[in-house]
């Protein structure tokens, strides 16, 4: 056989293991993540419940080596609550008591924890998740005001090693202020990714700054699991 034949149906098979065939004919570009999450068992034990889990698709255009192309992306976004004092919720305060006071009681504000899982998305050895390469800053600002919230006024106080998914990645802390719909609060906000089985997995977490346990946090973190079933 000739070895020209033998050497494009080599490049097409690598190209089809690489996802590049669609690249080079034009179409849309499919990744998707596989979920991220802590089981329920393992998040009471942290004092943490789950709160909401949805899965969402980005579409946008990309440029590799000056070509552009349409990518869909897949990932996963699930959102967990840490239990507040004495098992209280949010709706057990007296909104209208705590309205008349000048800032909330941040201890009655319960910790909110994101963990995102994205797709590793590559071209040619080259990644077109722009999710992947936002700074630890910018992935805060976009995922980390859980639900119904935002963090600005972000200013890095410290790092430190911790346990996820068979790995050390760096835990970056931040100062700031989250603004939801009880007003605004003094947060710790910590941020932490790592690459696992061809997904980035980040978890976001802000903290009352008067009622941070990071703990808690680390133990929450270490009982990540990837790739696993969505959560419920």
């Amino acid at each position: 056989m000739d070895k020209r034949i033998l050497a494009l149906g080599g490049l097409i098979t690598l190209l089809a293991l690489s996802g590049c065939v669609g690249f080079i004919t034009g179409e849309s570009l499919v990744f998707e993540a596989s979920p991220a999450a802590v089981s329920n068992s393992s998040a009471a034990e942290s004092g943490f419940t789950l709160q909401q889990y949805n899965e969402t698709n980005l579409n946008q255009t990309v440029a590799v080596f000056g070509v552009e192309r349409e990518i869909s992306l897949s990932f996963h976004q699930a959102i967990y609550a840490k239990r507040l004092p004495g098992n209280l919720t949010r709706e057990d305060v007296d909104r209208s008591t705590l309205s008349k006071e000048p800032q909330p009681n941040q201890s009655l504000q319960p910790t909110v924890v994101t963990v995102v899982s994205v797709p590793d998305a590559q071209v040619f050895g080259q990644s077109v998740n722009p999710l992947v390469q936002l700074p630890n800053d910018e992935l805060v600002e976009r995922f980390g005001g859980g639900s119904d919230g935002s963090v600005s006024n972000l200013e890095q106080e410290s790092e430190r090693s911790v346990q996820m998914l068979g790995s050390e990645p760096t835990l970056t802390v931040f100062n700031g202020t989250t603004q939801s719909e009880n007003g605004q609060m003094a947060s710790r906000i910590s941020v932490v990714k790592t690459a696992h089985e061809g997904d980035v997995v980040v978890l976001i977490s802000v903290q009352p700054q008067d009622n941070a346990d990071d703990d808690a946090l680390d133990a929450f973190i270490a009982d990540m699991e990837h790739p696993t079933d969505a959560p419920n």
